[in-house]
């Protein structure tokens, strides 16, 4: 959302021109922004506490889009839950792919972050903060992973997304929490080959 500053209706791109590079994907127009979550900032014992850190758009061209998690590694979970400490868990980033870690826990104090855009400067302050810690000292997400669907290790739920980290330790929000205030659901078995399967599966057994 650029810190507040995304034009309404502006184009997402995909890749973003950011990661074009010769010889690859040309970055394609596949939705528009649609809303955001104001950041605030200012005294953090005289403003509301941030909880999200989301931005959402419009799908313009569904056909480029799948809900598999990347390249076939497993499709976005239908199911959501809560998160919940030492819970094993795994995502697939932009910046780092698959990675693996366990859920430290709520992060008990407020999380005080620095965000810097061109027209936004500030410390912003966190509430319902939930840490990662990646599996044999390696970091869970980086740079570039904000965004990321953080689910079960099984696959099954869907707990939240990462939106910062530094070191090891990465922290994400409940993906309810996003759900329930734009009134959205996940996604899943769309353009994707678990879905043509299961698709099948169903034909042949209304045939049988």
């Amino acid at each position: 959302g650029g810190c507040n500053h995304t034009p309404y209706g502006m184009h997402i791109m995909s890749p973003s021109p950011f990661d074009a590079v010769p010889g690859g994907p040309e970055p394609t127009a596949i939705g528009k922004h649609s809303g955001l979550v104001p950041i605030l900032s200012g005294d953090p014992g005289q403003i509301h506490l941030q909880e999200l850190d989301v931005a959402i758009f419009d799908v313009t061209k569904p056909e480029l889009l799948s809900s598999m998690q990347g390249e076939g590694l497993y499709d976005t979970p239908a199911e959501v839950a809560d998160p919940e400490s030492n819970l094993r868990v795994k995502k697939v980033g932009r910046t780092t792919g698959l990675r693996t870690g366990v859920i430290l826990g709520r992060v008990s104090t407020t999380l005080s972050i620095p965000y810097k855009s061109s027209k936004f400067n500030s410390l912003v302050h966190f509430d319902d903060v939930w840490a990662i810690l990646g599996d044999n000292g390696s970091t869970f997400s980086e740079p570039g992973d904000s965004g990321a669907l953080v689910v079960s290790e099984d696959g099954d739920h869907a707990l939240g997304l990462i939106f910062a980290g530094g070191g090891n330790t990465s922290f994400m929000i409940p993906v309810r929490k996003i759900l329930e205030h734009f009134n959205l659901s996940l996604a899943c078995q769309y353009n994707t080959e678990k879905g043509d399967q299961d698709d099948k599966v169903q034909e042949d057994e209304n045939a049988a």
